[in-house]
């Protein structure tokens, strides 16, 4: 089960998501097979490589308060959260 973050764009830009499951620190692979993203109307899926331990979205977002959802599904498209998400202006 995954549930959204409440975020606010302070500026209309591009922006660099980096999801994981595991912190950064753990140096732990992602359990699944492909990532979603869902913010401000706009919604993204990739694959995930195997031996990948972080999946990355470039998008361009307005400005404003948004929900953002992210989603790990593994091979039988059992959905979980990626539970560590970082999030740069590009």
């Amino acid at each position: 089960m995954t549930h959204p973050w409440l975020v606010n764009i302070l500026q209309d830009g591009e922006y660099r998501f980096t999801l994981r499951q595991f912190p950064t620190e753990a140096n732990k692979t992602i359990v699944g097979v492909r990532a979603k993203i869902n913010i401000a109307g706009i919604e993204k899926t990739v694959p995930i490589p195997e031996g990948s331990k972080a999946v990355t979205f470039n998008l361009k977002l307005p400005a404003g308060i948004t929900q953002l959802w992210t989603y790990i599904f593994d091979q039988k498209e059992k959905v979980g959260g990626a539970y560590f998400t970082e999030v740069f202006k590009i």
